[in-house]
């Protein structure tokens, strides 16, 4: 009994503290007694330890690969070894390049990994709990625990805060009416803080709720004084349109947020310079997406790279409106996936060199759905007419 009101107090105090350098407001704490979840009992803890994945493997699928689409890449924070996602799979490998290590594979789709800057863990998302979760492990990839304990939403861009204590990630699902909501979830566990300003979707006078706007792509800057965030407005038409979608800087300490950005072809997926004083972030421009590049000192501001590859910003960007990139530690490069390829981008002369890599690609998979039906080889027999015309002699239709 000692040793469960110790951790408690410990999580309790620990999140007060979160709590006072994000700015938060009374509404964003409504789950912290949820931190009791780390106590579930030994036999709630069995019945989920049953869940997971139901489909049976029957075969595989096995091919060797050096280009990848969608692949969210990751530095280790001694800037030796890349952490990248390909076909729901994890792999490491060297900045050099060469052969891809895997890190974790098999049935669950696992994806968008993140180092923690110690070097020592890894975030990501996986179903392997039967859906998307959030989930942590040592960086070789033992050890999984499952941080957040949804049944039916999408985590998106999960990403540390220096001081590896805290994970940020965008959340939505069904209660947020599809619209994504920053979320805190501590390493030690429980059900997490609501941390957008703003509250959840409710009836309105005139008529049911409406989805509030989706924020992605958090990240804090390393002096642990802001976040900076993606804002995307609610969808007012349909699919085809493209919704206001800019970067946003949050005062960590006095909870303000500033609209930093004002692209003509929106702005998103931010990345800090390991100094903080540059910004770098995706939009659009005549219909093909690049990366421009900003002096947070000055606010001068150009094109890193144009192009790179297309965004989601009209489709439901459940990995992020564009796939995860980082710097390198000194500050004087990215690497970014797009093309196929893994990139090393000079952000000075902007030039770009590919890092190779190989991967053996091995997809646990199910039964094939092949139904044998015999075809009729006679005359073709009409089961449905619709709208006959008949001639004007009425022996045809």
């Amino acid at each position: 009994m000692v040793t469960r009101k110790y951790f408690s107090i410990k999580i309790l105090l620990s999140i007060s503290a979160a709590i006072s350098v994000l700015g938060l407001t009374p509404f964003a704490v409504e789950n912290i007694s949820a931190q009791e979840n780390l106590n579930r009992p030994a036999d709630e803890k069995s019945d989920q330890k049953k869940k997971g994945l139901p489909l049976e493997t029957t075969r595989k699928i096995e091919f060797t690969t050096d280009e990848g689409t969608w692949m969210s890449v990751d530095l280790s924070p001694g800037g030796t070894t890349i952490i990248f996602d390909l076909l729901g799979d994890l792999y490491t490998l060297p900045i050099s390049g060469g052969n891809a290590v895997p890190l974790m594979t098999g049935l669950p789709f696992d994806s968008q990994p993140k180092y923690s800057p110690n070097g020592e863990m890894i975030t990501f998302v996986s179903d392997r709990s039967g859906s998307n979760n959030l989930w942590i492990s040592q960086a070789d990839g033992n050890a999984p625990k499952q941080l957040s304990r949804e049944e039916q939403a999408e985590f998106i861009s999960p990403v540390w805060t220096p001081d590896g204590q805290y994970i940020i990630v965008s959340k939505s699902s069904p209660a947020t009416l599809g619209a994504a909501e920053l979320w805190m979830y501590h390493i030690l566990g429980g059900a997490g803080l609501r941390i957008t300003k703003g509250k959840p979707p409710s009836p309105t006078a005139d008529g049911p709720p409406r989805a509030g706007p989706s924020f992605f792509g958090a990240i804090p800057s390393n002096d642990q004084r802001y976040i900076y965030f993606a804002r995307q407005a609610p969808r007012t038409g349909p699919r085809i349109t493209v919704s206001e979608c800019q970067i946003i800087r949050r005062d960590r300490t006095t909870g303000d947020e500033d609209e930093i950005t004002f692209a003509p072809g929106n702005a998103f997926r931010p990345q800090i310079s390991p100094d903080d004083k540059k910004l770098v972030f995706g939009t659009r421009y005549e219909g093909r997406t690049g990366l421009r590049i900003r002096n947070l000192t000055n606010g001068d501001e150009a094109w890193l790279k144009f192009p790179v590859q297309r965004d989601e910003q009209e489709s439901r960007p459940t990995r992020d409106l564009l796939p995860g990139y980082v710097f390198t530690p000194d500050g004087r490069e990215l690497i970014l996936a797009y093309g196929g390829k893994i990139h090393r981008l000079n952000i000075d002369t902007g030039s770009d060199q590919v890092i190779p890599f190989t991967a053996r690609v091995s997809l646990d998979a199910g039964p094939e759905l092949y139904v044998p039906k015999k075809l009729d080889s006679g005359p073709v027999r009409a089961r449905l007419i619709q709208e006959p015309e008949i001639s004007p002699d009425g022996k045809r239709a």
